[in-house]
Formats: C-alpha cells, structure tokens, sequence
C-alpha cells in the first residue's frame, strides 16, 4: 500500500502539526453533527462491538482526518460493562491522532 500525504483544497501539502495540535478531541454528538450540518459534510457512525473494533473506526477517522460517531448497543454494553467499555475507549482516544 502507498501513503500518499494529504492536499488541501489547493493542491499543497498540509502541514504537519505537533503533539499538542494532533491530539484528536473528544467530542459531543451534537457538536459534531452541528458543524457537519453548518459546513455541509457528512459524518460516519460506526457501530463498535469491543476494543477490536474501536481500535478499527479510530484508525480510519486518523487515517482520514475525519470525525466518527461511535455507538454501540445494550447488549454489548451489558457483555463488557459500561464503565470498562468507556476506560478502553478514553484510553484508545487518548493515544489518537490526527495527522
């Protein structure tokens, strides 16, 4: 596979951003879906069923510089646990960047 860097709207390379600048935010619904509607884009929702899968939606929104919705369902909440499903996603947030 080939990276290629990613252009902005005029043909140049984006700038790179430091650590503080690239760390990836952990946002409301509503304001992500707000600025989707206002800036007129679409958003993914992905719905996640364990760490494997949070680990793949984070990876793909890095990956594109994109937001995500994640969801999940009663039951995988009722499977893993509230609490142990929102620890493994905060931790693999934390470690997200954009780039």
């Amino acid at each position: 596979m080939t990276v290629r860097p990613r252009t902005g709207p005029d043909g140049n390379p984006e700038k790179t951003l430091n650590d503080e600048e690239a760390r990836v935010p952990v946002v409301s619904t509503n304001e992500i879906v707000d600025r989707a509607c206002t800036e007129r884009y679409g958003v993914g929702a992905s719905n996640i069923l364990d760490d494997l899968t949070i680990d793949a939606v984070l990876a793909a929104a890095e990956a594109e510089r994109a937001p995500v919705i994640l969801q999940t369902s009663v039951t995988t909440v009722r499977a893993y646990g509230r609490d142990r499903l929102l620890a493994e996603f905060r931790a693999m947030a934390k470690d997200a960047r954009c780039r």
